[in-house]
């Protein structure tokens, strides 16, 4: 019986594995979190809350609208990490209808036009506040 249980835990998680290496293409502009937003998509997704648990809090959070297709939800959570030159993006899978797992997406690092941007907000001690997100300075809300 056990065999049985091993079988579909595998099989389920190969499935969630596959849709979940694609990449997501962004539907919209980034959405900045501020603390109280993040705090919300960390009780939601244990993985995020792994990492920023792990690492610290990040530099900067956002969430962007995706071209997902099901069992992932239609949004991403990225956060960024300037000092170790890291983006990662975190999504949630759903099984039978419920979101129960927290997915890494990616972890990658953070393009060079983004983080020279990040590094002149951030200097100017506006960390909690805004980001250069493609060209647009993003308002932080929480």
């Amino acid at each position: 019986m056990r065999s049985g249980h091993v079988a579909v835990a595998v099989v389920m998680g190969l499935f969630v594995a596959s849709v979940c290496s694609a990449t997501s293409v962004p539907l919209g502009p980034p959405v900045a979190l501020g603390p109280g937003s993040l705090e919300v998509e960390m009780e939601r997704n244990p993985e995020l809350a792994s990492l920023i648990a792990r690492r610290g809090y990040p530099d900067w959070a956002e969430r962007v609208e995706v071209d997902s297709e099901p069992p992932l939800d239609p949004y991403e959570i990225r956060v960024f990490y300037l000092r170790f030159d890291r983006e990662v993006a975190f999504a949630r899978a759903s099984i039978l209808g419920r979101p129960l797992i927290g997915v890494r997406k990616f972890d990658r690092p953070i393009a060079p036009a983004d983080a020279r941007a990040d590094r002149a907000i951030l200097s100017r001690g506006r960390s909690g506040g805004a980001r250069r997100a493609r060209g647009r300075p993003r308002r932080c809300r929480g």
